[in-house]
């Protein structure tokens, strides 16, 4: 009598490793989309808290997109941050369109500056998965399309 392993033996044997070696590899993806939709919305938190200030303190506030970052403060970004050493960086997004800053007047109107439009729109890193946002021109609210 033969001591060997059948067929059908090494295909089970087989399937059960490539499962096992495969569930870590889903479980990163997963966190890495996760990472990326929380990552978006402390943007967006960061937004309606700039939006905020910009109506509470009665002065105007700015909100610097960059391609991998963004900055937001009391003063625009010609005038200060020219280092980035104050930018809030992207790991797991990019803002998809050209650099675009958006002033928050004290009334709370958000309107963006050198002919930036009202969408924004965020690609994931690793997944390409797109998230699009408009700004409505009368209340400067950021809604998610």
């Amino acid at each position: 009598m033969k001591k060997a392993f059948t067929l059908l033996e090494l295909i089970i044997v087989l399937a059960i490793i490539a499962t096992i070696t495969a569930i870590p590899l889903l479980k990163v993806s997963i966190i890495d989309d996760l990472a990326a939709d929380i990552e978006v919305e402390a943007f967006v938190n960061n937004y309606n808290l700039a939006r905020q200030k910009a109506m509470a303190i009665g002065t105007n506030y700015y909100l610097i997109l960059k391609k991998d970052s963004y900055y937001i403060g009391e003063k625009h970004g010609s005038i200060v941050n020219k280092d980035g050493k104050d930018d809030i960086n992207f790991k797991y997004i990019n803002y998809l369109y050209i650099d675009n800053t958006i002033e928050f007047r004290d009334d709370g109107y958000a309107s963006p500056k050198d002919g930036g439009s009202f969408k924004l729109a965020f690609i994931n890193k690793k997944s390409k998965k797109i998230r699009k946002f408009t700004i409505s021109a009368l209340t400067g609210y950021l809604d998610e399309k």
